[in-house]
């Protein structure tokens, strides 16, 4: 999905602002090689086709010493790690102090793995920032597509429950949509940004399983992620 809006970026200038934390001290850790879409027109970082990174965002613009971008295909620079299993702090250069899931882990099959290593790799005073599609959205022709963006869709009540589990400040946690046809297509999504105030384990996956997450979509194309097709 990436980053479609700049609001996505200003909310995390906002947030970043209100705990006083300075991008040139940040390790920052994007969940897949994060592109920007070209729309956004945003200055002083290299553009192509299929628009900016966003780890060029971070680097250049907002003077980030450490930036790094997990993604199985191993595309722009991204370390080709698989997110449905267990990553060390030492392997991808954490802890880190954001983790951003611009649209990632809904095509990740091992969600608990996903989630988890989100976790583990967040320094405590850390922040998770996360958009992304919600149940009944992006799920094909009443969006625009031919077929559902990805098998796994959230909604508010889902970081809601897993905040409560995990312990983490909820700074925010609502729902957006930023497409521009009018009127607007069912493309909202789930955004929620959680603070992690404090060093404790991940919920068991017993428990996990138990939050409301649906699954509507076994994808052939768009959101294979053992094929690297993101």
């Amino acid at each position: 999905m990436g980053v479609n809006h700049k609001e996505t970026l200003e909310l995390l200038d906002v947030v970043v602002n209100k705990f006083n934390i300075d991008y040139g001290n940040m390790k920052i850790c994007d969940l897949g090689n994060q592109r920007m879409w070209s729309s956004l027109n945003i200055e002083g970082i290299p553009i192509t086709r299929k628009g900016y990174l966003l780890g060029d965002y971070f680097k250049i613009l907002k003077g980030v010493p450490f930036h790094v971008s997990i993604d199985l295909n191993g595309k722009n620079g991204s370390l080709p790690i698989d997110l449905t299993k267990p990553i060390t702090r030492p392997v991808v250069g954490g802890p880190f102090q954001l983790i951003t899931n611009f649209g990632t882990s809904e095509h990740v099959p091992g969600q608990y793995w996903c989630f988890k290593n989100i976790h583990n790799l967040c320094d405590v005073g850390g922040l998770m920032y996360h958009v992304v599609p919600k149940v009944g959205n992006w799920d094909g022709i009443n969006c625009g597509l031919k077929e559902p963006h990805c098998p796994y869709f959230y909604n508010s009540d889902f970081f809601q429950q897993l905040a409560e589990l995990n312990g983490y400040e909820i700074v925010v946690n609502k729902i957006w949509n930023h497409d521009h046809i009018v009127p607007k297509r069912a493309r909202e999504e789930c955004v929620c940004v959680y603070r992690k105030v404090k060093d404790t384990e991940f919920v068991e996956e017993e428990v996990f399983s138990k939050i409301p997450l649906a699954v509507i979509h076994n994808p052939s194309k768009t959101g294979n992620y053992a094929s690297g097709g993101m």
